[in-house]
């Protein structure tokens, strides 16, 4: 299905495992992109993904809730990198298809959604870097299978179980903005 997409829409794989970095409202963000494909005036990035469960909802519908920060992240810090216009953020998921699992195999975050929402994005990213920068860690009530509360290694700690703290963070401006 690649070689199919490449030939379709003209973009090459240009550049792999390559490190990206931009800088915005003061701050400084890197990464390393899987792949980036490209024609000199349009690119995509690829990440490959070994699973995407159907219980995780579409890329495009996580990154607008503000629970998926890669793609904006590797738009931005392409776009600085000057590989032309953004086209979206590409999840290849290895393991997955609507046969196997039900999920799809390909999950995008398209070029467009991210000139839409770049503005509110990059207003709740830096909300959420302005946190970690004072040591404040919300509590995620919400959190499902696979999600930050499983990566963290002070949930013995956490008031996320806390009734009053668990409403105000379900309420937060913060999560709805």
């Amino acid at each position: 299905r690649d070689v199919v997409e490449i030939s379709e829409n003209g973009l090459i794989p240009t550049l792999f495992e390559t490190d990206l970095q931009a800088e915005v409202d003061g701050r400084r963000y890197r990464g390393t992109a899987d792949r980036i494909d490209g024609d000199g005036k349009r690119f995509r990035v690829i990440d490959y993904k070994s699973t995407w469960g159907s219980w995780k909802g579409a890329l495009d519908k996580k990154v607008l809730a503000m629970q998926a920060h890669q793609p904006p992240l590797y738009l931005e810090m392409a776009s600085a990198a000057r590989q032309g216009e953004p086209v979206g953020v590409f999840y290849y998921v290895l393991e997955e298809s609507p046969e196997l699992t039900g999920a799809k195999s390909i999950q995008e975050f398209s070029g467009a959604a991210w000139a839409a929402a770049r503005e509110a994005i990059w207003s709740n990213i830096g909300a959420l870097a302005g946190f970690m920068e004072r040591g404040e860690f919300l509590a995620a009530p919400d959190d499902a299978r696979g999600g930050v509360c499983g990566y963290c290694d002070f949930h013995w700690v956490c008031r996320k179980a806390h009734p009053a703290t668990r409403r105000r963070a379900e309420d937060s401006k913060i999560r709805l903005a």
